[in-house]
């Protein structure tokens, strides 16, 4: 039994996702899905984000449906170990089809010949194996992109929008005393970067993450700053998509 079907059979727990072989009985049935999202990485999380809610001219809800290759993780089920992540790593290189490891895999790795990627495979995407981190774009530098962006995603690039967004998934700014890398001391790897940046004369500045080292809230427990943010948060301290604009 994988970890994964072990974590399912503890309880309580409420899951988000439901197998594939459901979602083909149902269409057996006559459901019918008015969206249908393909992937939960942040930009498939916010379209379903601002469809779910939504109703259609006849006063029903619109139902969304979101697909995802990966698995759904709860704290416990990540990898913290060496010894424990091959199981956790799918490879693929360009030009072979070849996959080697598991299919459902979190660690997604494509080696290409001058860049290789690492995507999250999971219900959450990348925000399963990231850091967390909140930095918007320097608008002052888009002005090309502008010129070739829709009206309406130009005006959705005000500051505004970057902090509501922020809000929604529970991002903790840089000066708030539950920033990881204000409490506790803060990650030795922070003072590291912060003493070669001064060494180099390089701006650092802290970012916004969405991790809380004071957390109060029951079911978000406390950082411990482990540091294992990008293999999967098991202590439950990071805000992922599915703790956020998935729920």
């Amino acid at each position: 039994m994988t970890p994964y079907e072990q974590r399912r059979l503890q309880g309580p727990l409420r899951w988000l996702s439901r197998d594939y072989a459901e979602l083909r009985e149902a269409a057996r049935t006559g459901a019918v899905y008015d969206v249908l999202v393909v992937g939960s990485g942040y930009g498939g999380a916010m379209a379903a984000f601002e469809f779910a809610g939504l109703r259609k001219p006849d006063g029903q809800p619109v139902r969304v449906c979101v697909l995802e290759r990966g698995q759904e993780y709860a704290p416990g089920m990540f990898p913290s170990s060496l010894q424990e992540l091959p199981p956790h790593v799918r490879l693929h290189r360009s030009g072979s089809d070849e996959l080697v490891g598991r299919r459902d895999a979190l660690l997604d790795v494509r080696i290409g010949g001058d860049v290789t990627t690492i995507l999250g495979n999971g219900l959450g995407g990348g925000s399963l194996i990231n850091a967390g981190v909140m930095e918007p774009p320097r608008l002052q530098e888009w002005d090309l992109a502008r010129q070739h962006l829709p009206d309406e995603v130009v005006a959705d690039l005000d500051p505004a929008f970057f902090a509501a967004v922020a809000a929604d998934l529970g991002a903790c700014p840089p000066d708030a005393p539950d920033h990881p890398a204000n409490a506790q001391g803060g990650l030795r790897k922070t003072a590291e970067l912060r003493r070669i940046a001064a060494a180099g004369g390089a701006e650092f500045r802290l970012a916004a993450l969405t991790v809380q080292a004071g957390s109060d809230d029951p079911d978000r427990p406390r950082c411990t700053l482990c540091g294992d943010c990008m293999t999967g948060c098991n202590v439950g301290a990071k805000r992922s998509l599915d703790t956020t604009l998935l729920q």
